[in-house]
């Protein structure tokens, strides 16, 4: 979804947007001119909370949608229900080389670029785009970065198109770095969910439906807030058989910067959200959480479909956890933490043992490959290129 404009036309939009690029022979000379500029911007009602942009039908895209079985059905002849909220706030990705990106002139009007950049390919294309360029006349490299963390897979688009477009327009080098604090402020984090839950469980703790109504923050603009938001869809059960279940999925839009990619893409999100559901399950029925994990997670003959309709085959899960309790000495170590709570007067300790299930695709199906270049040359000697970056 191609909805952020490079620099802000009509509307601010966050804190951070660019509006103009000054390009210049010193960070004084630049200084100077920031000094020249005059802005003109009316204030206008900002939406910054999930709350707030529910309440004024701000939504990117629309809302995303699995359903299994009947929920319903489940939820009026349960033995147990249970229903809260769960928000998992934000996070900043803290890379310590901040966004950068390094361009010059080519021949023919071509435009060599070095960008700390997990996507060099998305620099290419959008550079070209945006110059009226061929994807052949841009050459992107991305040497190494000092580190990304998914900060860097949309987001270094923006200060390479305007170290391209400086050259474009003077026909020499530019170069532009980010301080910290400019990184911090002009660029996405880990999306900020809001998760509503409704759950159905028996007296023995297993789980026989759940609804999820999940709400993400994503900023001014899409980004990769979708296929996000789809990941979270489609960890939201973990490693765990739920026979009936809802799950929503809408992204809200706000005025901050377009929240982006961060480890995990949104698995972390809905993972977290159904181990707290299990968390809650264990207090209501005075159990220890690990055994209503056991309980419900994935077996090998039965009660073993994804809300997406996988099979999960292959796998060792339930002998692992057994295997796990045994060689960790989870019990006994459980027993230790329980009389330390007891007793402490200003300390809390805490003990768990929760699976995990991780998908390694991509919801954008031609991101699933790889490739790579093998030159052997007269000598012996071996060179290796790979679609693959370099994030330190």
């Amino acid at each position: 979804m191609q909805d952020e404009r490079f620099l802000a036309e009509g509307v601010v939009e966050y804190v951070g947007q660019p509006i103009a690029i000054i390009a210049g022979e010193s960070r004084e000379a630049i200084r100077q001119a920031k000094k020249k500029l005059r802005l003109e911007i009316k204030e206008l009602v900002p939406v910054f909370t999930i709350e707030e942009a529910i309440s004024a039908k701000q939504f990117i895209g629309t809302t995303r949608r699995f359903k299994q079985g009947n929920f319903e059905k489940a939820w009026s002849e349960a033995e147990h229900t249970l229903k809260g909220t769960f928000i998992c706030n934000g996070q900043e990705q803290f890379y310590l080389e901040s966004q950068a990106a390094l361009a010059w002139p080519g021949e023919h009007g071509e435009i060599q670029i070095h960008s700390s950049s997990q996507n060099p390919t998305e620099i290419q294309e959008v550079i070209a785009e945006a110059l009226g360029l061929g994807f052949n006349e841009v050459v992107c490299v991305c040497k190494r970065m000092g580190g990304a963390f998914g900060g860097k897979e949309t987001q270094a688009v923006i200060p390479a198109v305007m170290v391209a477009l400086v050259v474009a327009k003077t026909k020499r080098p530019a170069r532009i770095a980010y301080t910290k604090d400019e990184d911090m402020r002009s660029t996405g984090k880990r999306h900020p969910y809001k998760i509503h839950y409704k759950v159905a469980f028996t007296a023995d703790g297993k789980i026989t439906g759940v609804k999820f109504d999940i709400f993400s923050n994503g900023g001014a603009g899409a980004d990769l807030s979708t296929a996000i938001m789809e990941r979270t869809l489609f960890h939201s059960e973990n490693a765990y058989f739920i026979p009936n279940l809802i799950f929503n999925g809408t992204i809200c839009k706000t005025n901050f910067p377009p929240n982006t990619a961060f480890r995990g893409f949104g698995g972390p999100q809905g993972m977290a959200n159904i181990e707290n559901v299990i968390q809650e399950i264990a207090i209501i029925l005075k159990k220890d959480a690990l055994e209503i994990r056991r309980l419900n997670c994935y077996s090998h003959d039965e009660r073993n479909v994804t809300p997406y309709g996988q099979i999960v085959r292959n796998h060792l899960l339930p002998e692992i956890i057994d295997q796990l309790v045994e060689t960790s000495g989870y019990r006994q170590r459980l027993i230790e933490v329980e009389d330390f709570n007891r007793q402490s007067e200003t300390h809390l300790r805490g003990l768990a043992l929760t699976p995990m299930k991780f998908g390694i695709s991509f919801t954008t199906k031609f991101l699933n490959q790889g490739n790579a270049l093998v030159n052997i040359y007269k000598d012996g000697t071996v060179q290796v290129s790979t679609g693959g970056t370099e994030m330190g």
